[in-house]
């Protein structure tokens, strides 16, 4: 059992002006979702780049991270990205002083602040495991524009 949601997100001046510049103003994105816990897969398409796609699978676990084989082998070794919500630098146009887990406490659990090794230590903790796939089959872009998402993916996953 499971839910499946599709959604149309409008992009409009959220590009990059030198992505601005090839694509038209009222430019969307079709998110389809497919939600039955502990597993998602969310894929985002755009008619207009028909050789565009993000595939991004998660998996939720009752862990700190620790588990290496989440995906089996569909993903290399040397692609895997760990983040750490409290420690790894989010972009300064997103810091909250208000959300840093690093001074904030929560009177409502009592967790807080969050110190170095915060995931040894603190219980319950789940982790969130995500693979996600980029594709952009457009020569002379292919490269750039991947990265680019990728970063932006982080970024999202950092701030929340």
């Amino acid at each position: 059992m499971g839910r499946f949601t599709e959604k149309r997100i409008h992009l409009g001046s959220k590009l990059p002006h030198w992505a601005r510049m090839f694509v038209p103003h009222m430019l969307y994105v079709t998110e389809k979702a497919w939600n039955w816990y502990p597993y998602t897969e969310t894929e985002y398409s755009c008619s207009f780049l028909p050789r565009f796609s993000i595939r991004i699978q998660t998996r939720f676990e009752n862990n700190a991270g620790t588990n290496e084989q989440v995906f089996k082998d569909a993903c290399p070794k040397d692609d895997i990205c760990k983040l750490d919500i409290v420690f790894d630098e989010i972009p300064e146009r997103y810091y909250k002083p208000s959300e840093d887990l690093r001074q904030f406490h929560s009177v409502k659990t009592g967790r807080g602040p969050f110190a170095e090794g915060w995931r040894e230590t603190q219980r319950p903790i789940m982790c969130s495991y995500k693979m996600v796939a980029v594709s952009f089959e457009v020569y002379g872009f292919q490269t750039r524009v991947e990265h680019w998402v990728h970063k932006n993916i982080r970024d999202i996953l950092l701030i929340g």
